[in-house]
């Protein structure tokens, strides 16, 4: 079966497959918890409270840097894909230079289109 990342774009998997949870190894996750268990047991309510919190402030800043790369990981592999595909792409500075000359162009009564250049306004 082939894997289409577009037809996931249109059908909305991709964002159920972007929110899947990461494997962590087993190992990882005891010593995790171990560690966790042993800082927690020293800690009083108070404390414990405020280490919950500061967990969840951290997970959502670990969320966000994950998004960002993921964003950047999925831009650059379009880009590659495209160029790949030898396909002419550009940068945002050289469509607004585009854009600015067929404005100035246009302005000042030359039809950009026509290899000539010649006048609109004849």
């Amino acid at each position: 079966m082939r894997i289409s990342v577009l037809q996931e774009l249109l059908d909305g998997s991709l964002q159920a497959t972007m929110e899947e949870r990461i494997p962590v190894s087993e190992i990882a996750q005891k010593e995790l918890e171990e560690s966790t268990e042993k800082l927690t047991n020293s800690f009083n309510e108070e404390q414990k409270e405020l280490f919950d919190q500061y967990l969840f402030a951290e997970s959502g800043v670990e969320e966000e840097k994950e998004n960002a790369c993921f964003k950047r990981g999925f831009r650059y592999g379009l880009l590659l894909g495209v160029e790949v595909c030898d396909m002419k792409t550009t940068t945002q500075k050289e469509q607004w230079h585009k854009i600015n000359n067929f404005s100035n162009e246009t302005s000042r009564g030359k039809s950009p289109l026509s290899d000539e250049g010649e006048n609109i306004k004849k």
